[in-house]
């Protein structure tokens, strides 16, 4: 009998254990990284909006959320390196605190993933707080249903502190706004140099990565005066971190890099339908890995060009199209599309028409003259 109650203990302990992790599977994890942040005022940030997706497949975001607090405001919204590959909306920030995204990925994403990033500005010593509003927030899943997955929501904290008198103020003549993408990469990083100290310095991928205490040197055709020329830096963002030595004051300034163009994922040119009004339409897509496809535009011989979207109506008669995809950091991938081929079998018989009665007529004028 004890065995048998101990048989039915650990299947009813099993069983347990088996629906709380399918239940854990079915909620999915929306949360900011980093999410303990520490800035000076005048500091900037991004901060990465992310999903976990706990096992399921979902391909549809609706999500709004901002920050409670002076200390902070909010910037800008930023898409480029999402996995989410269609945006209903272009992602929005209103006022100085609110947010708003709402995209989709038709094949699906499950794991953890990119969704957005936040660009954060320091104002004043404080506190705020980064957070989700769950009320407005959704996710469904990839089942066919439309159903909404369960979600958790993690908030991110954010400590502005006074600058000491050790903080260095880092500016770029290349890159003089961190918010902007450039087409390069080369920077250059000018500080408040102090002739007497040593400065210690890195190039990272990680917002939250310390130099070192060994004093570097830049290399190259640098001047150590305050001003240091970067050489070779990685196309996405980067961050160029620098202390003076025996300090624990860092200074981040964000590098944004992108020399690639975009890549074509399609460019179709499809025949009419009912829903165009038998119009031909053309359908496309362009991806880019580093600051994402700002805009299309569209050139219809030699008229100026406009901007576009897919679906996109094709006018009557043209001789050629050109199509372009344009990155944020102004790098762009052109395809050119010919026009409707000209039916000219008419201009033909009538040419042929014209030659026989002239040849006709020469008979006749012939024949009268000799008459």
């Amino acid at each position: 009998m004890n065995i048998q109650k101990n048989i039915l203990l650990v299947a009813t302990l099993a069983a347990a254990f088996f629906f709380a992790s399918a239940a854990a599977a079915q909620a999915a994890s929306l949360y900011f990284y980093p999410q303990n942040i520490s800035l000076s005022p005048g500091e900037e940030a991004l901060v990465d909006i992310r999903i976990d997706t706990g096992g399921e497949a979902i391909n549809a975001v609706e999500l709004e959320g901002g920050l409670a607090g002076v200390a902070v405001t909010l910037r800008a919204i930023e898409n480029s390196g999402s996995h989410l590959s269609i945006f209903v909306e272009n992602p929005s920030v209103k006022g100085k605190a609110d947010f708003r995204l709402v995209g989709g990925a038709p094949a699906g994403l499950t794991g953890e993933h990119l969704l957005a990033r936040l660009a954060l500005r320091a104002e004043l010593p404080g506190n705020a707080t980064l957070s989700f509003a769950s009320a407005k927030t959704r996710v469904l899943l990839a089942d066919g249903t439309g159903n909404a997955a369960e979600l958790k929501f993690v908030s991110a904290s954010i400590q502005v502190t006074a600058k000491s008198k050790d903080y260095l103020v880092v500016s770029s003549e290349s890159h003089p706004d961190q918010n902007q993408w450039y087409a390069t990469t080369k920077a250059n990083m000018r500080f408040n140099f102090d002739p007497k100290a040593s400065y210690s310095y890195l190039v990272t991928r990680d917002p939250l990565a310390e130099p070192d205490n060994v004093a570097d040197k830049p290399e190259g055709t640098a001047l150590w005066q305050g001003e240091t020329k970067l050489e070779k830096l990685p196309e996405g963002i980067s961050y160029f971190v620098i202390k003076k030595i025996g300090t624990t004051s860092v200074s981040r300034y964000r590098l944004m890099n992108d020399i690639t163009a975009p890549t074509w994922g399609e460019v179709n040119k499809n025949e009419g339908m009912s829903e165009t009004e038998g119009r031909p339409f053309l359908t496309f897509l362009a991806q880019d890995a580093a600051s994402g496809v700002e805009y299309y535009e569209m050139r219809v011989d030699d008229a100026e060009p406009v901007t576009v979207a897919s679906p996109q109506p094709l006018p009557d008669l043209y001789t050629i199209l050109s199509l372009r995809a344009y990155d944020r950091a102004g790098n762009y991938i052109e395809e050119f599309i010919p026009g409707p081929k000209k039916d000219y079998s008419l201009w033909i018989w009538l040419a042929v028409l014209f030659v026989l009665l002239v040849w006709v007529s020469g008979i006749i004028d012939t024949d009268k003259r000799g008459k």
